[in-house]
């Protein structure tokens, strides 16, 4: 009996708590990634209501108006007729701004103040279930920059700006911090140029047969001095129509690109708006002389640089 009683009260062995484990682990792996698509598709579905309502409203003022709104601005203030098209600009739900990406209609010669604009895209580098990242491409990177162990502590189903997120952002790596910054600033030194004509056009990305200007013409990444946290899905708005955007910061004369094809080159502030536009787009049709701009051995030198300012003004992050 005494036996029994035992038998009956005696603990899990090793393998059978081993066991427990591993169908433990195997739940968690299927539902884990079930979880982060839902998140990622609820998203997804506010951000397709606000960019219907952001359209919509922009159709409107449009009919309304014989043109296409000079900001987005216009269509929440009030016209002299009408109310507001829209009582304030909804927020990404990926960036949590207003920092929408707006596309620009051409001007018509013939129709004098005509432009405007047209369209909106979310600014965020952030994708969903559609087989595209829901993460900035630093974050992405990691594995390749022998930091894995750091990639694997992001919380991919939650804010880049989460609390368990602003632990992987103050462990900032060295390569996405600019020699001249500060040991305790965790703003990212280099970004993608997003837009209409960039490599980043859209959201499928761009292949080498699309690349029609060639990849040592064409400029992937730009370094920029900019108050943006290096794990924020954040990069530079480009748009053909508007100014240029603020570009460099760091060195004198200039500032240091990357080229489709990974080499490295120094763009002085010398350099024509025009020239710099068709370093810009991808398949734009131009004939850029890459020659004329120094190809450079290491991406930062520590001796001869020194800070200049930005050919624009430096933009704050939103």
């Amino acid at each position: 009996m005494l036996k029994r009683i035992l038998k009956a009260q005696r603990g899990f062995t090793l393998i059978e708590l081993m066991i427990v484990i591993t169908i433990i682990g195997i739940l968690a792996s299927i539902a884990a990634p079930s979880y982060q698509w839902g998140i990622i598709k609820a998203r997804e579905s506010v951000l397709r209501e606000d960019l219907y309502t952001i359209r919509s409203a922009i159709d409107q003022y449009q009919a309304d108006q014989g043109k296409y709104p000079d900001s987005l601005k216009d269509l929440t203030d009030k016209p002299s007729t009408n109310n507001p098209y829209l009582k304030k600009i909804p927020l990404d739900p990926f960036t949590r701004g207003d920092d929408w990406v707006t596309e620009i209609a051409p001007p018509d010669p013939a129709n004098p103040g005509s432009g405007g604009v047209a369209d909106v895209h979310s600014a965020s580098t952030l994708i969903g279930s559609d087989g595209k990242t829901p993460y900035s491409w630093r974050v992405a990177l990691l594995p390749f920059l022998a930091q894995k162990p750091l990639y694997d502590q992001y919380h991919f189903d939650e804010a880049w700006d989460s609390p368990e997120n602003r632990k992987v952002l103050e462990k900032m790596p060295e390569v996405f911090r600019r020699l001249e910054e500060p040991a305790e600033s965790r703003n990212a030194s280099c970004f993608a140029l997003v837009g209409s004509g960039t490599i980043f056009d859209g959201k499928k990305g761009a292949t080498l047969e699309s690349t029609t200007d060639g990849t040592s013409c064409t400029i992937l990444l730009v370094e920029a001095k900019r108050n943006i946290p290096w794990t924020k899905p954040e990069d530079i708005a480009y748009d053909p129509h508007k100014p240029m955007p603020a570009l460099g910061g760091y060195s004198y004369g200039g500032f240091r690109v990357v080229m489709a094809d990974m080499t490295v080159r120094f763009i002085p502030s010398t350099v024509s708006e025009k020239a710099l536009r068709e370093l810009i787009t991808k398949a734009g049709g131009e004939r850029v002389e890459i020659k004329d701009f120094e190809q450079l051995d290491r991406p930062y030198t520590t001796e001869s640089d020194e800070q200049s300012p930005p050919l624009a003004p430096v933009e704050e992050a939103k």
